[in-house]
């Protein structure tokens, strides 16, 4: 029994020990300060930030693009891997804006491994050195840039810190790195560590471990816009535009500063994007309770007609009226000018507020026969209230003008209202208009497919059991065998468009398509009006065989077919350095070395006895053509860009060079 106690005891110890050594410094949020509501700031938290950036910088992923970058590129991104894998920053916490002054402020926060307590501890007594501050933000492999930094020791009211480049400050507390935009956000930063009472209240309305959080007050917000626009104006770039917005009309719908949040957050299978707003508390009463009423359906009301599998919808419950777009001037007088019109058919504001009163979907899906080929068919359904959309309907459609302007024809579809097809002599499409209740259906559309049930994937089905005042989708899995199977049918226009494509390019675009889908759906809903989701599905697919591979693969087929041939290079080369080398009795290498930088170094120019040699790589799929070409264009050849040629005809050699003569 003692050897199981004792054995106890040591687990509990060496347990307890762990989760210290884990949490053994403050928590980064603590350190950012308190901001009054006037202000416009962002905040974000990042969950081990040193991983995040290695995944990102992986070997996979550059390998990935390296078809894509040149060398030097190539070189930088290796260079940045090679930093950020031994980056020992976790957690990370930022806030960043301006106040009411528009003064900007910005302070950031990192959590560091309790085994960096020592550098942590030179920086915070103020003996550290430039690389130790370096290594401590990117690791041990940045140390080569500490002498770049330039660092002064200050001693502030709370202690010694270190002030960069002269303007940033920087200090370090409680197992934290800290870092201001100025001494002033670095004292704020320390007082609030300190004090509970001087930290920034940040209100989550989601348990995402990785979130941002958007602060905006719309006086402050107004006064920093017009003095954009005084800017604008001043720089000769004013004039009114189509969406400018009027603040000082939209600064009445807010009773207090917006707050939106987003959080990330991966789980097995997929990946969850968060979004929550505090609409109660900022939003104006009268124009908060138009969207109380509002509640959420399972779907959000999405309306989905045609067989087959959709492809996409966008979906969303409406509450409008003009009076909405006062905020926007010009659209406004727009608005107005088309409810001028719409007054011509007997069709008044309140119907067309009605109908704009319920629900919108757009889709893509169903099927429709396009110059007798069949294809996904695409519709607009208008779900409204109080009858307006048979009214509308109705008017728009009996009117004379519009009838001599758009012939239609009625076709008789069961529990539909009335449904009108658009002379096919017009579109080579089936082009539908439609009631249904309260819905005013716009859209292509097979006749039949107007009442067949779609093709409901396991996803969507759980997405539309979701109840929502929004819900959209896109089914990437579908829209990827629908292309497939455009792309080898006969009669689809597709298959005619590719059959006109280079042979190389539509190998291309069949090797794109066969890609595996590593997010195949993706899904989101709005249970409230302060809150929504967007859901990635997510499949483990083997690098090779994924979509962004094959994109980078045709994307560097693409660029090595348009790119120059080495005699083009040369060509374009001579036509440069020719005139410059026959005008000077001397020419210095660093100028052709700059011409040669010039032409983006995919040349060589060098000079030797009154000669100007230019060299360039020849790739193996050019030299059999450049040796057909060398005695007319005069072309010599060499084992590498080191090595002058002789005088023999360029014969098949790795490098090919043209010369020039005083």
């Amino acid at each position: 029994m003692k050897g199981i106690r004792r054995r106890a005891l040591l687990g509990l110890a060496v347990l307890l020990a762990v989760f210290a050594s884990s949490a053994w410094g403050a928590v980064p949020e603590d350190a950012l300060s308190a901001k009054p509501s006037s202000a416009l700031y962002s905040v974000f938290h990042v969950d081990d930030l040193g991983n995040l950036a290695r995944s990102i910088l992986s070997s996979d992923n550059i390998d990935l693009f390296a078809p894509l970058l040149d060398e030097n590129e190539l070189e930088g991104l290796r260079m940045a891997a090679a930093i950020v894998s031994k980056m020992p920053v976790k957690t990370t916490a930022l806030l960043a804006g301006t106040d009411e002054s528009l003064t900007p402020f910005l302070q950031v926060a990192l959590s560091l491994p309790a085994e960096l307590k020592s550098q942590l501890d030179l920086v915070e007594s103020g003996k550290a050195k430039p690389e130790d501050i370096v290594s401590l933000a990117l690791g041990d492999g940045a140390v080569a840039f500490g002498p770049l930094l330039n660092v002064e020791l200050q001693n502030g009211a709370q202690g010694p810190y270190f002030l960069l480049n002269g303007q940033a400050a920087l200090a370090a507390r409680d197992g934290l790195l800290l870092v201001g935009l100025s001494p002033a956000d670095l004292e704020a930063s320390l007082k609030a560590l300190a004090d509970p009472k001087e930290r920034l209240s940040v209100k989550r309305r989601h348990k995402a471990r990785n979130f941002s959080l958007l602060h905006l007050d719309f006086p402050t917000m107004l006064k920093v816009a017009k003095e954009q626009k005084a800017k604008e104006k001043a720089d000769g770039e004013g004039g009114k535009k189509i969406d400018e917005v009027d603040l000082d009309a939209l600064k009445a719908y807010f009773k207090a500063p917006l707050e939106i949040e987003y959080g990330i957050d991966r789980e097995p299978g997929s990946l969850l994007f968060s979004m929550g707003v505090n609409l109660e508390e900022a939003l104006s009463d009268a124009y908060l309770k138009r969207f109380a009423k509002m509640e959420p359906v399972p779907g959000g009301e999405l309306f989905l007609t045609g067989g087959g599998r959709p492809l996409f919808a966008l979906s969303s419950k409406l509450s409008f009226k003009g009076s909405d777009l006062d905020v926007y001037p010009e659209i406004a007088k727009i608005w107005k000018d088309g409810i001028k019109q719409l007054a011509e058919y007997g069709i008044t504001e309140s119907e067309v507020e009605n109908l704009l009163s319920g629900s919108v979907s757009l889709v893509c899906g169903g099927s429709a026969a396009v110059a007798g080929a069949k294809t996904p068919g695409a519709y607009l359904a208008l779900t409204g209230r109080e009858g307006a959309a048979s009214s509308i309907f109705k008017k728009v459609t009996e009117n004379a003008e519009f009838a001599s302007t758009l012939p239609t024809a009625p076709v008789d579809v069961k529990d539909w209202e009335k449904v009108l097809q658009v002379d096919p002599n017009l579109f080579p499409a089936p082009v539908l208009l439609g009631v249904k209740g309260d819905t005013l259906f716009v859209g292509i559309q097979d006749i039949a497919g107007l009442n067949a049930a779609p093709e409901v994937s396991d996803a969507l089905k759980a997405l539309l059991e979701k109840g929502s005042l929004s819900t959209s989708f896109f089914d990437f899995g579908a829209i990827w065998t629908t292309l497939n199977g455009m792309l080898s049918d006969k009669d689809s226009p597709l298959y005619a468009l590719a059959a006109n494509l280079p042979q190389a390019i539509l190998d291309s675009v069949k090797d794109v398509l066969g890609a595996e889908l590593s997010v195949p759906f993706v899904g989101s809903w709005a249970p409230r009006m302060d809150e929504a989701f967007v859901n990635f599905s997510l499949a483990d697919v083997p690098a090779d065989k994924g979509l962004m591979a094959k994109i980078v693969k045709a994307a560097a087929g693409y660029m090595a077919a348009s790119a120059p041939s080495p005699l083009d290079r040369l060509m374009e080369a001579k036509a440069v350095a020719e005139p410059v080398f026959k005008g000077k009795p001397e020419i210095e290498d660093a100028e052709l070395e700059g011409m040669a930088e010039a032409l983006k170094g995919k040349v060589t120019l060098r000079q030797k006895d009154g000669v100007l040699y230019i060299g360039t790589v020849a790739d193996a799929k050019s030299r059999e053509e450049l040796t057909s070409k060398a005695k007319e264009q005069g072309l010599k050849g060499s084992a590498g860009l080191d090595i002058l040629p002789g005088e023999e005809d360029y014969a098949g050699q790795e490098i090919v060079w043209m010369k020039v003569v005083r």
